[in-house]
């Protein structure tokens, strides 16, 4: 964004320049050069943050059955008690 930015700046800035040497084209050109270059690396940034959350959201779910499997199993075989598991699940869920 800041390269994008930088190169309006610059072309606003040196108008009357360009326009005396016909060099219009030119900064049109590296103009589109310079939005593409911003448009790829947005659309990475949003493939990126499309797979970030739904992976921390599996992951936060996971650990909430793996608590609740271990601590169901201790549970039956009495290695735990109730108030150890509610406090678990309490911990793991907030």
């Amino acid at each position: 964004m800041s390269g994008l930015s930088t190169y309006v700046q610059e072309a606003f800035s040196g108008i009357r320049v360009l326009k005396a040497f016909v060099r219009e084209e030119d900064s049109a050109r590296r103009f589109e050069q310079e939005s593409n270059q911003y448009k790829e690396k947005s659309l990475q940034l949003t493939r990126v943050d499309a797979l970030f959350y739904p992976l921390i959201m599996a992951l936060v779910g996971l650990s909430t059955i793996l608590t609740v499997y271990v601590g169901g199993r201790r549970l039956l075989r009495e290695r735990c008690r109730r108030v150890m598991l509610r406090s678990l699940l309490f911990t793991s869920t907030s």
